[in-house]
């Protein structure tokens, strides 16, 4: 059985719903994002995590790191939490936060061996 490509521009589920209920502009922003530009987000994303080792990262230290906006960066960490029905998450958090730029508490990730995205 085929499992669906997350990357897809036919893979029509949004996982990031819950956040933005719907919010009409951001229905749009996902849609006009092409799949390969998600992919390769989310595998810039993914090889930064990966290369903190067992520091692991924040979407905060991402965003600072490889200079993205917040907007762009986090969406390519709800997607690798989810990866689409049927897929493993390529990343995972425990119990540990650090501290963002602004101060507030951050979940921290790191990446599942073998599920770049």
């Amino acid at each position: 059985m085929n499992q669906p490509d997350m990357f897809d521009p036919d893979f029509q589920r949004d996982i990031t719903r819950n956040y933005h209920r719907g919010n009409e502009n951001s229905v749009a922003a996902n849609k006009s994002i092409r799949a390969d530009i998600k992919r390769t987000i989310c595998r810039k994303v993914w090889d930064f995590i990966e290369s903190r080792g067992e520091f692991g990262a924040t979407c905060d230290e991402a965003e600072e790191v490889l200079g993205l906006l917040h907007q762009t960066c986090s969406p390519s960490f709800t997607l690798m939490k989810a990866m689409g029905e049927g897929h493993e998450p390529a990343i995972f958090s425990r119990e540990l936060k650090r501290k963002t730029r602004s101060g507030r508490m951050a979940q921290v990730y790191w990446t599942e061996p073998g599920r770049r995205p």
